[in-house]
């Protein structure tokens, strides 16, 4: 069985409505590959939509996950997919960049969950990670997006250099306009966040150390927190973060990879 839901405005493409009620049986298929780990995300063109200058789509299928996600998916949470396409939603409606999100995909079996797709507008830009450390307009133009962002009571989660998009534009704030991708690790809040609870975003995100802490200090000027000794306690906290011992991960990785390599 497959569950989905479709944007409105994209519901005006027959070709959109035709891949998603059949993408189970034929996303390995379609377009090209442009990631295949884990996850695997394929390009693919597309008709119909666009009035909302959308010409190609990006398909994600998530790995499948083992039998306690796929009950926890079941019956607690949404799946990846489902968080991905809601959080999309509240970040474009609270003017934070993100690729237009247009649909998701849920296979499930016995009434139990299976796996699932997210499916989003096809979003040109470089990665971040390519010239942060050369430019220091980008690493300035980086951190006042993300203070915009926690003051609109987003936090991403997974704030890694290869999961937000740029392109420079003068016409954009700062000379640059963000987007970022895989959120369904965000969390939302009603509110701006509160310092304390930003940290998550401060360790997943990477750089040199001289461009992490210009980082971090034009992050604390936008927040009006801006001290030598708050900029020190976040980088402290950064490198206990790195620097953690972690033997239960190394320990189980190899078992995990097994796992997943079966469900191929």
């Amino acid at each position: 069985m497959t569950k989905y839901e479709i944007t409105k405005c994209a519901m005006q493409s027959d070709d959109l409505l035709n891949l998603v009620r059949h993408l189970p049986e034929e996303f390995s298929k379609l377009g090209t590959i442009i990631h295949d780990g884990r996850n695997c995300i394929r390009r693919v063109r597309i008709k119909g939509l666009e009035d909302l200058g959308i010409q190609e789509v990006v398909i994600k299928r998530y790995h499948k996950p083992n039998i306690f996600q796929r009950l926890d998916y079941t019956f607690i949470r949404h799946s990846k997919a489902h968080r991905s396409y809601d959080y999309a939603n509240i970040m474009l409606q609270r003017g934070i960049g993100t690729p237009t999100p247009l649909a998701y995909v849920e296979e499930w079996r016995h009434h139990i969950f299976l796996c699932c797709y997210y499916i989003c507008a096809a979003t040109e830009g470089f990665q971040l990670k390519e010239q942060i450390e050369e430019d220091d307009r980008l690493c300035v133009a980086f951190a006042r997006f993300v203070a915009k962002m926690h003051e609109q009571g987003i936090l991403h989660g997974d704030l890694n250099s290869t999961n937000t998009l740029c392109v420079a534009d003068e016409t954009a704030p700062n000379g640059f306009r963000f987007s970022v991708v895989d959120i369904n690790r965000a969390r939302i809040f009603p509110e701006a966040i509160p310092l304390e609870k930003c940290l998550k975003d401060f360790y997943t995100f990477s750089a040199e150390p001289a461009t992490y802490q210009h980082f971090v200090q034009e992050y604390l000027k936008c927040r009006n927190a801006e001290s030598e000794e708050m900029a020190n306690y976040i980088i402290r906290k950064k490198h206990r973060h790195d620097h953690r011992p972690r033997p239960l991960k190394r320990l189980t990785r190899p078992f995990k990879k097994m796992y997943y390599k079966a469900l191929e």
